[in-house]
C-alpha cells in the first residue's frame, strides 16, 4: 500500500533547500526520515492500548500493531487495568447443534485459536475437531492470513499449509484477492480487524459458514454480514451434548476457558 503526501509552500522549499545542500538525496527521502523520527518519538503499543480501549479495534489487529503476540498484549492490557474484550456467544446449544449439522463448515479465527492456547484446551479441541470431521463430516477451516498470524510455534505446528494436519483437523482455505477485495469494500470500511481476521470473515460469507470467534470486533462485522458466529465455548456445549468427552473433562476445559473469559470481562 502506497500513500500519497502532498506538500506545497514553504514547507517544500524547506525540503528542497535539504536536498540541495546534500543532506538528503531527494525530497521523499527527507518525508521518509521525518516519519521515522515521528514514529520513534512515540510509543506504538501505548497508542494500540488506546485505540483498543475505545472499542475501535479487534484484539489480533491491537497487538499486531503493538508488535506483540495476542497473550503479550493481553498482559499488557490486564497491566493497565484495560479488560480484553473476549465473548463467549450463550447460543442454545441445541441451535449451535442444528447448525453445525446443517452448514457442514466451521471456519476458526485466531482468537478462537490463542483462547484454546491460553487456557491450555487444545487437546480437548483437538479431541472435537476430529470428531466434527471423521463423524459429522463437518470441515474445519483456516485462512492462509491466519496461519501466518501465528506467532506460537505451538500453534503453528498444528495447521500444515496445503493439507490437513496431523495434530488438528484443520484446513487451509484459499482466498480470491478480487472477490476479498470486493467483500471488504462492502462491509469493513475502517480497518478495525487484522488481515487474518478479514480472510477469515470472508470465508465465512463465502462458505456460507459458522464462524468460530471469541473477539467482540470480530461478532460485529459478523453481524453486518449476517455470518452465523459461535464461540470456543459453543464448541465446548457441543461436545458435551454429543458426549465426545467425558464429563470430567468437559467440566476441567470449562473451568479453563471460564478462567480465560473472566479475565477479559472483568
Amino acid at each position: 500500500m502506497t500513500t500519497v503526501i502532498e506538500i506545497s509552500g514553504l514547507l517544500e522549499k524547506q525540503l528542497q533547500l535539504l536536498v540541495d545542500i546534500g543532506l538528503y538525496s531527494s525530497k521523499t527521502e527527507a518525508v521518509r526520515d521525518a516519519v521515522r523520527r515521528l514514529l520513534n518519538s512515540v510509543n506504538i503499543a501505548d497508542v494500540a492500548v488506546k485505540i483498543y480501549s475505545q472499542g475501535r479495534i479487534s484484539l489480533a489487529y491491537a497487538s499486531e500493531l503493538a508488535e506483540q503476540s495476542i497473550p503479550e498484549f493481553f498482559i499488557k492490557l490486564l497491566g493497565k487495568g484495560i479488560v480484553p474484550r473476549l465473548v463467549s456467544s450463550r447460543k442454545n446449544v441445541e441451535e449451535v447443534v442444528e447448525n453445525i449439522d446443517k452448514k457442514k463448515v466451521l471456519v476458526f479465527d485466531v482468537s478462537s485459536l490463542y483462547v484454546t492456547y491460553l487456557s491450555e484446551t487444545l487437546d480437548v479441541f483437538r479431541r472435537i475437531l476430529t470428531y466434527l470431521s471423521e463423524k459429522r463430516n463437518v470441515r474445519n477451516i483456516v485462512s492462509p492470513d491466519t496461519i501466518l498470524h501465528l506467532k506460537f510455534i505451538e500453534l503453528k505446528r498444528l495447521i500444515s499449509f496445503g493439507h490437513r494436519s496431523i495434530e488438528l483437523p484443520l484446513t487451509v482455505a484459499n482466498v480470491d484477492a478480487n472477490e476479498f477485495k470486493k467483500f471488504k469494500n462492502k462491509f469493513i470500511k475502517e480497518q478495525s480487524l487484522t488481515t487474518a481476521e478479514m480472510t477469515t470473515q470472508y470465508l465465512a460469507y463465502r462458505l456460507k459458514a459458522i464462524l468460530v470467534t471469541d473477539d467482540y470486533k470480530a461478532l460485529e462485522i459478523a453481524n453486518k454480514t449476517n455470518v452465523y458466529a459461535i464461540s470456543t465455548m459453543s464448541l465446548l456445549n457441543y461436545a458435551k451434548y454429543h458426549r465426545i468427552i467425558s464429563d470430567v473433562k468437559y467440566a476441567e476445559a470449562r473451568e479453563k476457558l471460564e478462567t480465560i473469559y473472566s479475565m477479559a470481562t472483568g
